[in-house]
């Protein structure tokens, strides 16, 4: 089995289109035998340094993929092509590294810092207090992915587990009836 990141350009212009299609990098797993099977364990493809992906241009489109291929003998040969979409706005969680494009340009994008111009809302956040705090996974939501990539993937490196709380039981909440006027009681 081989995988490859593909770059793919398409160009229109004056009813004509032409695509060019350019392998980026590559990994190759070992040969499985008939009946046997393989986890790409400690195998890593590396993504270059290219252009973020061009999606809303009439004349110029760029697309990235990560093609799989397979070669199974007395059959046809298994493709699979999955898009991958290159962004230019790092992410910055937590435990994330540093933001190595600001390191190198020393200076922040205007369409990267267009959150500065968001208004923030007039009335407060919700009351949490009631929180329950002890989140936590019973089983992984992508047992398939996780068979085959370990905690630190670079798909989970970022990811927590979290659960949301219960809803309030119905006790908590119940209605006084005041005459015709329904009053509800205050946290």
């Amino acid at each position: 089995p081989k995988a490859a990141i593909i770059a793919k350009h398409t160009y229109q212009a004056n009813g004509r289109t032409k695509v060019l299609r350019q392998k980026l990098s590559s990994v190759r797993g070992n040969h499985i035998i008939s009946g046997m099977c393989d986890a790409w364990q400690g195998k890593s493809i590396r993504v270059p340094k290219i252009k973020p992906s061009i999606l809303g241009c009439n004349i110029i489109r760029v697309e990235y993929a990560l093609m799989i291929y397979m070669h199974i003998p007395g059959s046809d040969k298994l493709v699979l092509e999955l898009p991958l979409v290159i962004g230019t706005v790092p992410y910055n969680g937590f435990g994330s590294r540093t933001n190595s494009m600001s390191s190198q340009d020393g200076s922040v994008s205007t369409a990267s810092a267009s959150w500065v111009s968001l208004q923030m809302p007039s009335s407060a956040p919700p009351s949490y207090c009631d929180l329950r705090r002890d989140c936590s996974l019973d089983q992984p939501l992508t047992p398939l992915l996780d068979d085959y990539d370990g905690g630190d993937s670079p798909i989970f490196m970022n990811a927590t587990q979290f659960q949301f709380p219960p809803l309030p039981a119905y006790s908590e909440v119940e209605e006084e009836f005041n005459g015709n006027a329904r009053m509800l009681p205050v946290c």
